[in-house]
Parts: C-alpha cells; structure tokens; sequence
C-alpha cells in the first residue's frame, strides 16, 4: 500500500493500560539475564525518573534491564516513570505517548502502532529523550516488595513483575 506521506501529523492518544490489584496471589521470576558480554542486549530503555525515592530505582532498573534483553530495537526508547499517588487498588498504568498509522513500513494499513513500535519499524527516532515514548505510573501507596529475588511475601505486591507487565 502506498504510505501517507503525512503520517507523523496523523497520530492518536489512547488511555494507558491500568494494572489492578486483583488480591489473587501468583507467583513468577524471571533470573538475572546470565550473558556472555553486553552486545547481547537487543535495546535501549532510557528512564526518565518522576519523583521516584532512590529506594524504589534500583527495582525498576532491574526490570528494565530484563527488558532490554527482551525486546529488540535499533532506536532507544524513552519512558517517563512516575511515583505517585493513584486511585486505590491501582497498582500502575503505562502506554505508549502517541500511535501512528500508514507510514512506509507499517505491516497493516489503518492500524495504529505505539510510537516505540514504529521506530523500530522505520529505524529512526520520531521523538528523543525530551518527548518520551511511553508514560508509565506508579502507585507509592501499594504495599511493595521492592527485592530482585523473586521472593515476594505473600503479603505484598511485586513491583519488578507490576514493572515488567506494564
């Protein structure tokens, strides 16, 4: 199909996912990504940090690490993270800033990709570090387990694994 050559001014916003508290317990690790040298990470994810405590970073860094072995692109992806106050029993939400459509390289004509998506598709930043690719939110008043370990009490809500899902 032919692209749109106005593609980049034919973007939408849609609300993020919300992560909930459903109270059910499940548990899941994902180990340290045991490799040989670091050419093996496949992305990039630079953190843009919101009121986030030093105590809270070294988690989310830890999940974004797992990530950047995880998911493969050859432009770095942005996320503003913030660490705040949402509605109860919200654990977090994040989605991506803008979606476009109909761009050279879109597998699918009149279906809209997350922002992160397309620039993996064309190879090339639409936005930089000024304009994140993805908000993601954090509620600072869920009871957390902050650990890399994957020994969560049963009491508590896994944040790496809220991390990871959103």
């Amino acid at each position: 199909f032919a692209a749109n050559k106005n593609w980049r001014s034919d973007f939408r916003k849609f609300p993020p996912v919300v992560c909930y508290a459903s109270g059910e317990l499940e548990k899941a690790f994902i180990p340290p990504m045991r490799l040989k040298s670091a050419a093996e990470k496949t992305s990039s994810i630079e953190v843009n940090y919101i009121s986030f405590p030093d105590s809270v970073k070294n988690a989310f860094q830890y999940a974004v690490s797992l990530w950047e072995y995880l998911i493969e692109s050859p432009v770095p992806i942005y996320i503003d993270a913030r660490w705040s106050s949402l509605n109860e029993n919200v654990l977090g939400s994040c989605g991506a800033t803008n979606y476009y459509r109909n761009f050279e390289g879109a597998t699918f004509l009149n279906r809209y990709y997350a922002v992160a998506a397309v620039e993996k598709m064309i190879g090339e930043e639409i936005s930089d570090a000024s304009t994140p690719d993805m908000v993601a939110n954090f509620n600072k008043n869920a009871e957390w387990y902050f650990g890399t370990d994957g020994n969560c009490p049963d009491t508590l809500y896994d944040f790496v694994s809220t991390v990871m899902h959103e």
